[in-house]
């Protein structure tokens, strides 16, 4: 019988439910016994790679073919290295999926119709991208996605009577991640109220820590095991598997014992309920934190909820339910299957049972939309990716580093090949600026044009046959494989919860995604609007016949013009057909797919609108001013600058006032590379031309910065917005910014998708415009009725949790940090992905960023972060620390708390400011305590004032030194970044910046 498949992948356990055409819903076994597998890969000697429950038992006797818990490291550059081969997160997610579809096959005899497979819903762009990837080399690429949360709901609606109008909240703890959404029913599905909230790093895994460090604590946990000794690992991975049984044990039980036998130690370890249900409460109440504040972005009292749906493993623990019972009563609902209430609620999604609505404004996680059937084409194999390259060894006077793997694992398969559609009606574009320059002639054969490609469309998924194991290249003699932190999720926020003795903080990872789109249904923009006279208008850039698949992202959409545009300032590119992305690139950051398009000839402005125009843009049509002018006003000085702070809808708004539009991602690309498919608008080599690292510059100042068609500073000046993007992994609710930014060098071929509604994408947002064709007669300059959007640049600031002193994920460029550097140099940035940034350029210099600190607590406080190292901007060689700046006077002086991933240590300093200091123009470190430790490719790091000049400091949530330290009292604050000898050049990407009260 024909069937729909819906697929669950859990950071400790994988399911999958099928829903028949007879309407039955039923929960695949995967496994020998239970119909849950474990989540865990196993590489066998001769290459074979099992998954489930064969790849935990053998796991269990060699601990380093086994791979556990990769779900949270999707996006991580870092690889798992089994057997000495490297495998990217995202690889090791599509073997886990190919094998979940192929056990299914088996079971059904038949492959599925559609498939669905669910993923958390604080996942942002990059992450979902980076999923796309793995569905991809799975062969699954035309899977259609779906949160958790709304699955739960909708297995929850298809079980229990939930009228239209009723809301449901899920809170949804699984093994590896928190979601809590909350969810309206309508006549025909459910609808995303508000934004949800996840968790990226909180789960039974956290638990099953827990109880690890209890046994620990309770057997003299300095146990001498030796990592490269097969049995040590063996004894080790027994004792975690007792650990984790103990926990689901206590479930039922008052109390578990835990056999502890390793080398040199043999005991028996009693916990009790209370005692574990005490050291998991912060986390819990972490959870319970984040959904209630699910329901207050719903805008909703939490009266008006009318359930509260526990779905997850982790949700079966008591502890959990009591907690929730104590503040919603019961309203709480327990799912009559929560470990597959998920994959139930996939597979009812995949057969399109109920439809998932989008919230109005764009958030976290994107829309579960009914699925299609995709195309019968077989999506190519995934390629094998090139070889990891790892850092070069140097002796520093501190302590000895360890290379590191930190380059990706390598390019992503290539999508299909994108046929351009038919190219829009010209609508507006931007007035030049008061002067352009003239560009150098350029000699550019047109291309001979080919044939387009076709593109299938039959209704039913044939699936491919399944790929076999990559034979994945081996790491460079040395490099090791750093831990299994994630480095993702740039719309992941976390919560923090306070308390004495100890602060215990739970994080998750974001990473940056420079060359990644976000997986999902590409987007050509948003609806149609009326034009005030009664006829539909096109609103999409493209003929108003095209289908929009576009997601509602709480932005008005923008009118385009049939009017030809004033041609003074702009530039023609010639038609034909364009390379665009790049086989080889130079940097895990660049596109790593080739493309062919065919274009029609189009003009597109020589430069950037500046200032100057974007101000007479304002004042003739009464414009909201861009966010870059620091309180609305117009800054004079940087009049033939580019304008930045300008949001997606108010650069289209200025292109349709001029007859003009914004370029489509295709067209800016071809503007910039010529038909060479040139990597840099001037070539194929980086360095070839010098550009500013700091601020921009007046467009079109840098002569060699130009395009073959004489299109100036399409990259290193700011990032500009296009149109309807050609990959299809861009998910549609987001834009894309193309050119870098001034000190954010990139590759021609960068794409950055973004929130359009996200201030931190807005803030360094710029644009150019483009049109089809040009009038002689028009007169540049001039602004034509349009439509403007509704709002301003700047989202909802939401107010701080109850403790909270200062919260910054950095989604906000304006958010007050400031640079404490007594040398004057700026080095510290926002990006655009949310997340700051600390660079360091020189042997022996520092870079220290204040947070805007409001006010001083009165009884301690703590401090806390998540960093990670930016590979592709920081030199291979040398030796640098980063972390927390505390205890800051006005001058500087202070405390430093950093972690030296190549050296392996963590770091405990005084700053002090001298004339005679070694570090830039007068600091000095002074090194109090280190000790080795091996540091994740990304860390949390912690420290916590309890006051009376003592301190605990901690890494992933484990203390690691306590220690008083007297005398310092300074109020300041912040991140810091020390480049030893041999360290020309540090990047430090920090995700997030938490203050909180303790006492």
């Amino acid at each position: 019988m024909a069937y729909d498949l819906g697929i669950d992948v859990g950071t400790s356990y994988s399911a999958a439910a099928v829903r028949t055409d007879d309407g039955v819903v039923t929960v695949v076994g995967l496994g020998p016994i239970a119909d849950s597998i474990p989540t865990v890969l196993f590489l066998d000697e001769d290459g074979t790679m099992v998954a489930g429950d064969a790849a935990n038992r053998r796991a269990l006797l060699d601990a380093s073919g086994a791979s556990r818990e990769f779900k949270r490291r999707l996006g991580d550059a870092t690889p798992s290295i089994l057997r000495g081969t490297p495998f990217s997160a995202e690889a090791l997610m599509a073997k886990m999926l190919r094998h979940v579809v192929d056990r299914v096959i088996d079971r059904q005899r038949e492959e599925p119709r559609r498939i669905t497979v669910s993923h958390p819903a604080n996942w942002g762009p990059y992450k979902l991208e980076i999923f796309g990837q793995a569905l991809q080399m799975a062969g699954l690429s035309h899977a259609s996605l779906i949160t958790e949360p709304a699955a739960a709901a909708i297995a929850y609606a298809v079980q229990t009577r939930v009228n239209p109008g009723d809301t449901v909240a899920v809170y949804d703890l699984g093994g590896g991640t928190f979601d809590a959404a909350v969810l309206r029913k309508t006549d025909s599905g459910f609808t995303v109220v508000g934004e949800p909230v996840g968790l990226e790093h909180v789960g039974g895994i956290d638990f099953d820590a827990t109880i690890f460090e209890f046994v620990r604590e309770t057997v003299d946990g300095n146990w001498d095991l030796d990592p490269d000794d097969p049995t040590h690992m063996t004894a080790m991975s027994h004792l975690r598997r007792r650990c984790v049984e103990a926990k689901e044990l206590l479930s039922s039980e008052t109390d578990a014992a835990i056999p502890v036998i390793l080398p040199d130690v043999e005991s028996t370890v009693r916990l009790t309920r209370p005692e574990f249900e005490a050291r998991i409460r912060p986390i819990v109440m972490l959870t319970v934190t984040a959904l209630e504040q699910a329901i207050a972005r719903s805008r909703l009292d939490p009266t008006e909820i009318d359930a509260v749906l526990l779905v997850g493993g982790s949700s079966r623990i008591p502890l959990v339910g009591s907690i929730l019972r104590g503040r919603f009563g019961d309203l709480v609902r327990v799912d009559t299957d929560p470990v597959h209430a998920v994959a139930k609620g996939a597979a009812l999604a995949a057969s399109g049972v109920l439809d998932i609505t989008a919230p109005p404004a764009a958030s976290a996680a994107p829309p579960a939309a009914t699925p299609t059937p995709p195309p019968t084409a077989t999506p190519p194999p995934a390629s094998t990716p090139p070889p990891v390259s790892g850092p070069a060894t140097a002796q520093l006077p501190l302590p000895p580093n360890r290379p590191t793997a930190s380059a990706p694992l390598g390019p992503p398969p290539a999508p299909p090949v994108v046929e351009r559609p038919t190219p829009p009606v010209a609508p507006a574009a931007a007035p030049p600026p008061s002067t352009v320059p003239t560009p150098a002639a350029v000699s550019t054969p047109t291309p001979a044009p080919v044939a387009a490609a076709s593109t299938p469309a039959a209704p039913v998924w044939t699936p491919p046959v399944a790929p076999a194991p990559a034979s994945e290249p081996s790491l460079p003699s040395g490099v090791t494989d750093r831990g299994s932190t994630d480095r993702s999720a740039p719309d992941r926020k976390r919560l923090l919860l306070v308390g004495i003795p100890v602060l215990l903080l739970v994080v998750g990872g974001i990473a940056f995604a420079l060359s990644r789109g976000g997986g999902g249904t590409p987007t050509a923009a948003d609806a149609t609007e009326s034009s005030g006279e009664g006829e539909p208008v096109d609103t999409t850039g493209t003929d108003a016949t095209t289908d929009t698949t576009g997601t509602d992202t709480g932005t008005t959409p923008i009118v385009s013009r049939a009017d030809a545009a004033a041609g003074d300032g702009m530039v023609e590119v010639e038609a034909g057909v364009y390379t665009l992305g790049l086989d080889q690139p130079e940097s895990n950051t660049s596109e790593t797919v080739t493309t062919s398009v065919e274009l029609p000839a189009f003009h597109i402005d020589a430069t950037e609108v500046t200032n100057a125009a974007y101000k007479a843009f304002v004042d003739q049509t009464g414009a909201i001013p861009p966010a870059g002018w620091r309180g609305g006003q117009y800054p004079a000085d940087l009049a033939e600058h580019p304008v930045e702070g300008v949001s997606y809808d108010w650069a289209a708004a200025y292109c349709a006032a001029t007859s003009k539009r914004l370029p489509t991602e295709a067209e800016w690309e071809a503007a910039a590379r010529g038909p060479e498919a040139r990597i840099w608008p001037w070539g194929d080599d980086a360095k070839a031309v010098s550009l500013p690292s700091e601020d921009t510059y007046p467009v079109g100042s840098i002569p060699e910065n130009v395009s073959p068609f004489g299109a100036y500073d399409m990259t290193g000046n700011v990032w500009e917005w296009v149109a309807d993007s050609y990959d299809d992994r861009v998910s549609a609710e987001l834009r894309v910014l193309r050119g870098g930014q001034n000190g954010f060098l990139r590759e021609t071929v960068t794409r950055l998708p973004v929130d359009p509604l996200k201030s931190s994408a807005i803030g360094t947002a710029g644009f150019r415009c483009a049109a089809d064709g040009i009038d002689p007669a028009a007169v540049a300059g001039t602004f034509v009725d349009y439509a403007k959007p509704t709002g301003s640049n700047e989202p909802e600031v939401e107010p701080l949790p109850e403790g909270i002193i200062v919260f910054d994920d950095f989604t906000d460029s304006t958010s007050g940090w400031t640079e404490k550097a007594v040398d004057g140099e700026f080095r510290y940035g926002y990006h655009p992905n949310e997340y700051l940034h600390l660079e360091t350029r020189a042997p022996l210099q520092d870079a220290v960023a204040l947070a805007p600190w409001s006010s001083s607590p009165d009884e301690g406080y703590a401090l806390f972060t998540t960093a990670f190292v930016e590979p592709s901007l920081t030199d291979e060689a040398g030796t640098f620390a980063y972390g927390l700046a505390f205890d800051l006077d006005e001058a500087g002086n202070g405390l430093v708390f950093v972690v030296d991933e190549r050296s392996s240590v963590w770091q405990l300093y005084t700053r002090t400011v001298t004339p005679t200091g070694a570090f830039g123009a007068g600091v000095d470190y002074e090194l109090i305590e280190q000790s080795s430790r091996s540091i994740p490719a990304q860390v949390s790091l912690e420290v916590i004032d309890l006051g009376n000049g003592e301190y605990q400091f901690r890494i992933d949530q484990s203390t690691v030194h306590t220690r008083t330290i007297p005398g310092y009292t300074g109020t300041g604050v912040g991140l810091a970044l020390l480049s030893f000898d041999g360290s020309p050049k540090a990047h430090i990407h920090f995700d997030d910046f938490q203050v909180g009260e303790i006492g």
